[in-house]
């Protein structure tokens, strides 16, 4: 799951109808709107040229980029049919002491990732351990992916094995997948922290661990 923090970024009466504010949530620099009595938040920067969509304007329903007129719902960032890409949107509640903002807490999804990465190892490591004549087949299985099944095998695994070959080989290699998706899902989720936000955040283990 998507791990936020829940920001407040105005008070009830800082915007009426029709009215946009450059907020700050965390680290994010939002646009706020209010469009037929509803909150909208978008990132700040136009898709086009980065222009600052919070010095533009509502018209037609539309919130207006202020440098080459591109136009976006102002609640949710899709662009109207000239233009083929919008602002990133994010969750708005209007509560009694203010309005917020859900922005993802980029560490705590990693870590979350990080901990499925650990589990997917554990639970395909115990499946290869407890099918008889598997390991002397697999030898590793963290390098090994199994073909012959239902299971498309992951692209760059050094060496398979054939399916007709391996005890309980589907089973395996559901395994061994949900084990590489799960290493892939870790590495992204750390790549998207900011670089001065890592020092504090344990590094993803290497796919392969030394034996």
């Amino acid at each position: 799951m998507v791990q936020v923090d829940w920001h407040r970024v105005a008070a009830l009466d800082d915007l009426e109808e029709g009215d946009i504010k450059t907020v700050l949530a965390g680290r994010n620099v939002l646009v706020l709107t209010l469009h037929e009595g509803r909150y909208g938040a978008l990132d700040n920067r136009c898709p086009h040229e980065n222009a600052p969509l919070g010095e533009g304007y509502i018209d037609r329903g539309w919130l207006i980029c202020p440098l080459h007129q591109y136009e976006f719902d102002p609640h949710d960032g899709h662009p109207s049919p000239t233009y083929e890409e919008g602002p990133p949107s994010y969750p708005v509640e209007a509560r009694d002491d203010g309005v917020y903002v859900a922005i993802e807490d980029l560490a705590a999804s990693y870590e979350e990732a990080r901990q499925a990465f650990f589990a997917a190892t554990e639970a395909a490591n115990a499946l290869v351990n407890a099918t008889e004549g598997a390991r002397a087949i697999l030898v590793d299985w963290r390098r090994a992916a199994v073909v012959g099944t239902d299971v498309e095998p992951p692209q760059g695994m050094p060496r398979t094995v054939e399916a007709a070959d391996l005890p309980n080989a589907l089973a395996i290699a559901r395994a061994l997948r949900a084990w590489h998706d799960s290493h892939e899902a870790m590495r992204v989720a750390f790549n998207r922290i900011p670089r001065e936000e890592r020092p504090g955040v344990a590094r993803p283990p290497q796919k392969y661990p030394a034996q």
